[in-house]
């Protein structure tokens, strides 16, 4: 009994260091271990080689980190409601605007986006319409979005964060006269 208790210890040691490595926070680590080994508690009966134990430990509490970033990125997203709604007629504008620039695309990324992100047609469809592989489309795709993204970045003036993506701010502006 002793070495049972001894091995549960140690496997809750574990997945506290592991948690911890995914969370970054003390607190939440060993919340979300201790409500992960509730739940594998009750669903014992469950594991059908108790040499596999271990692993199907980290499994139910990966399981858990995931549920508590969902929940931290629900209430993230639910709270950061934005305060401008944008009109009809600003949607109009992005959407004239985005389709010059997708059209002054070169040619295989233009036929890429406007197929995959403007026609809503699936990779898959996309590779065999033009004979080539599936990672070749998203190949296009993602080099199209990034030229494409240069050029809103060059003829907009837009606030970017440090991983590149566009926040709100109060000098935000379209420096191109075509996009107005």
């Amino acid at each position: 009994m002793q070495q049972v208790e001894h091995n549960w210890q140690e496997y809750r040691t574990r997945l506290v260091r592991f948690v911890r490595s995914k969370v970054h926070n003390d607190v939440a680590a060993e919340d979300i271990v201790h409500d992960a080994l509730v739940k594998a508690w009750a669903k014992r009966s469950t594991l059908r080689d108790e040499s596999m134990l271990l692993p199907w430990l980290f499994q139910i509490t990966m399981n858990a980190v995931r549920d508590h970033h969902r929940v931290r990125l629900h209430d993230v997203v639910s709270v950061e409601e934005p305060e401008d709604t944008p009109t009809p007629q600003d949607l109009h504008n992005l959407a004239s605007c985005l389709t010059s620039m997708i059209d002054d695309l070169d040619e295989p990324y233009r036929t890429a986006i406007r197929r995959s992100e403007i026609d809503g047609i699936p990779m898959r469809a996309i590779a065999e319409e033009l004979n080539i592989s599936v990672s070749g489309v998203k190949s296009r795709v993602q080099r199209g979005r990034a030229k494409l993204r240069d050029q809103v970045l060059a003829c907009c003036k837009l606030e970017v964060n440090d991983r590149g993506e566009i926040t709100e701010g109060p000098d935000q502006a379209c420096l191109d006269s075509h996009c107005e």
